[in-house]
C-alpha cells in the first residue's frame, strides 16, 4: 500500500514494524490456550468451547453410546445407514461448559439428538 504524501509513522509504530519484521511477536498469537491475549477462560461463548475441544483433542471420531447400533435397519429390512458420516462433541448432562475434556463425550448425530431430548443415557 503506497504511503500518502507527507505521512510519517510515529516512533511507537516504527518500533512495532521493526519487531514484526525480525520475528518478535506475542508468543500467544495462534494459540488456543491461556497464552493467547484474547483468552476468556470460562467466560467464553458456546462455540469457543467446541473450537477448543477440536483444536486440543481433534474432531470427534466415535460414538461413546454403548447402545448405538450400526448398520441401522428400517422396518422393511433395508439398511438405512452403514455407519455415521460424522461425529459431534456433546456436553455431559449436569456438567458446565469448561475447558475440561471430562465434561464432554463423543456421539454420532443421531445419539446426540436423542441424548439432548433425554431419550437415551450413554
Amino acid at each position: 500500500m503506497p504511503r500518502l504524501p507527507g505521512f510519517k509513522h510515529s516512533e511507537v509504530t516504527k518500533q512495532k514494524i521493526r519487531e514484526t519484521k525480525i520475528g518478535i511477536k506475542n508468543p500467544g498469537w495462534g494459540k488456543y490456550n491461556e497464552l493467547n491475549p484474547n483468552w476468556k477462560g470460562n467466560k467464553a461463548v458456546y462455540s469457543a468451547y467446541h473450537w477448543w475441544l477440536k483444536n486440543k483433542f481433534g474432531s470427534a471420531n466415535q460414538c461413546d453410546n454403548i447402545n448405538c447400533i450400526y448398520p441401522r435397519l428400517i422396518d422393511d429390512g433395508r439398511v438405512l445407514a452403514e455407519k455415521p458420516k460424522r461425529f459431534e462433541w456433546a456436553l455431559i448432562k449436569g456438567k458446565q461448559h469448561e475447558h475440561k475434556r471430562e465434561n464432554y463425550i463423543m456421539l454420532c448425530p443421531s445419539c446426540h439428538r436423542k441424548y439432548d431430548l433425554n431419550l437415551i443415557e450413554p
